[in-house]
């Protein structure tokens, strides 16, 4: 069936986009308040830790280099010069790394002219006019408490200041690792990309003919460039359904207050828990279950460690008088991807290219002056 009409196209962009950006975070999910002597990259990853872990570039026991480009979206706020002075990188959370001694490590910082999404094979591609050795010596890796997230205690303090313009495209951070023993040194990551969700509203008493209240789940991932899929499970097989999606459950919808009771409209113990932006129509099968795919556009890093709303209905004469019943709500977290990328080459610093990953990186704190 096509999808229906609720105020926009049943592609996420442009207006659910819109009124995201400017939707107020959910309470406690909002950036995390960081010092302004301190940077956290990325900054939703500054209070929790990443969903990945890497032994990149200090846990692998051979030489090894490693760029990381940490792209404008990092740096929200107005444009700004920033002068840092040391540069901290955390554990993996739940991680009780060793002390590693006899590590020779050079830390290289810059500004990199590649705009977002196109980092280079080739490492000197990446590095901006400004790329500068800002640190050099044989050290001992710290250990790692085990907590969650760990703390930023492997720490560079810079051998002069290094000025960056949040104006550029991004930082651009190259460790060279010349030698290190082997032995395992995990650290944090963003890679893989897991979605917080949370249950809003309850539906739990508005059930269907066969006494069972609908079920909504969501996909693990929903980042940007993918989709949001919801799965209806327990409705009555063969019937309409439709998913709708929106920013808020607060407020009014249409001048009638949310959540909406459905009584009066003959679905009692129903409730309308949120203001539709986008529905998409579909029909449930003989096992009661229907999919719903939302696709997200590649770009619009702003949006990421926001949530999207949900909600389904299912078609049931038997039920009610409306003939609808209504699920509980989702809450679900635009995870990602981080606007990162990592450039390596390991078991060797001499090599001119390397592999690229997008979406990760380490996760650093900068200590500014």
């Amino acid at each position: 069936m096509k999808a229906a009409k609720v105020k926009a196209k049943a592609n996420l962009s442009p207006v659910l986009w819109i009124f995201l950006a400017a939707a107020v975070p959910l309470a406690g999910e909002g950036l995390p308040a960081q010092s302004a002597r301190t940077l956290v990259l990325p900054p939703s990853l500054a209070a929790r830790e990443g969903s990945s872990a890497t032994s990149f570039p200090f846990g692998r026991g051979t030489p090894f280099r490693l760029q990381e480009i940490y792209w404008r979206p990092c740096f929200p706020g107005r444009p700004r010069e920033i002068v840092i002075t040391s540069l901290s990188i955390r554990a993996d959370g739940g991680v009780k790394n060793r002390s590693k001694p006899y590590v020779t490590v050079s830390l290289y910082l810059s500004s990199t002219p590649r705009p977002f999404g196109k980092a280079s094979r080739k490492f000197s591609e990446n590095r901006g006019k400004d790329w500068t050795l800002v640190y050099t010596g044989t050290i001992t890796l710290p250990p790692s408490p085990g907590t969650r997230p760990n703390p930023f205690n492997l720490t560079f303090p810079l051998e002069a200041p290094f000025t960056y313009s949040t104006e550029k495209e991004g930082l651009l951070v190259e460790i060279e690792v010349a030698k290190q023993p082997k032995g395992e040194y995990r650290l944090d990551s963003p890679f893989r990309c897991i979605s917080r969700h949370f249950a809003f509203g309850n539906n739990k008493a508005c059930r269907t003919s066969a006494g069972n209240p609908l079920l909504l789940g969501v996909n693990q991932s929903v980042k940007l460039g993918g989709n949001l899929v919801l799965t209806l499970t327990q409705a009555p097989k063969d019937q309409p359904a439709l998913a709708m999606v929106g920013v808020r459950d607060t407020g009014t919808f249409h001048g009638a207050a949310l959540p909406l009771d459905l009584s009066p409209y003959g679905a009692p113990y129903c409730h309308l828990l949120l203001a539709p932006l986008l529905a998409k129509a579909g029909q449930t099968n003989k096992a009661g279950t229907a999919t719903f795919n939302f696709p997200l556009p590649v770009e619009g890093f702003e949006v990421v460690g926001r949530f999207l709303l949900a909600q389904a209905l299912a078609g049931d004469q038997v039920a009610n008088q409306l003939g609808m019943v209504f699920s509980s709500g989702v809450k679900v977290e635009i995870c990602g991807p981080q606007p990162v990328a990592r450039i390596f080459s390991p078991g060797t610093v001499k090599e001119e290219k390397g592999w690229v990953q997008m979406g990760s990186s380490h996760i650093v704190q900068l200590t500014l002056q």
